[in-house]
């Protein structure tokens, strides 16, 4: 089944009720900020009911900044099981990855020198360039989770099927 992107009002919208991932309004006002200089970038994933299965966080940004409608793709082929799984691991599953800092500072080096507002990526430059590299980040809650820069996986874990692979 072909999946396309449609455009519902955000008003036809309703967040999954039992979604555990929490949006703090630090993230919400970041969110807000990067919808305003890039716009949504990404539809949020819906079920046939309307219900938000991905997307809260840019659902409520979206809302606080007063836009009307979000891009969609409507997913009516999950089970009620499965649909409660991939609101899970839709959310779990950038907290498996990290960030290679070298690159990461580059990019945000390049930005910058092109007077882009790093801010909107959830990093401060500052802080990553910075002789204390303990705050890589103002999204991290848990500093002892980060791997070392030099600490490389040793598996990766498929986004689709959860199986490990050794590297």
């Amino acid at each position: 089944m072909e999946k396309k992107i449609e455009f519902f009002k955000i008003s036809e919208l309703k967040p999954y009720e039992n979604n555990s991932r929490v949006h703090p309004e630090k993230q919400i006002e970041a969110l807000r900020k990067s919808i305003r200089d890039l716009g949504i970038v990404k539809p949020i994933i819906i079920d046939e009911n309307n219900t938000i299965l991905a997307g809260h966080g840019v659902f409520s940004a979206a809302k606080a900044e007063g836009l009307t409608s979000l891009p969609c793709i409507r997913n009516t082929t999950l089970s009620d099981e499965q649909k409660r799984a991939f609101v899970i691991t839709d959310n779990k599953m950038s907290d498996m990855s990290y960030f290679d800092m070298d690159i990461l500072v580059q990019e945000l080096q390049v930005l910058s020198d092109m007077n882009f507002d790093t801010l909107i990526t959830g990093f401060d430059i500052d802080d990553l360039i910075g002789d204390d590299m303990s705050s890589i980040g103002t999204f991290f809650e848990d500093q002892d989770n980060i791997p070392a820069k030099e600490e490389k996986p040793k598996t990766i874990c498929c986004p689709a099927c959860g199986e490990e692979f050794e590297l």
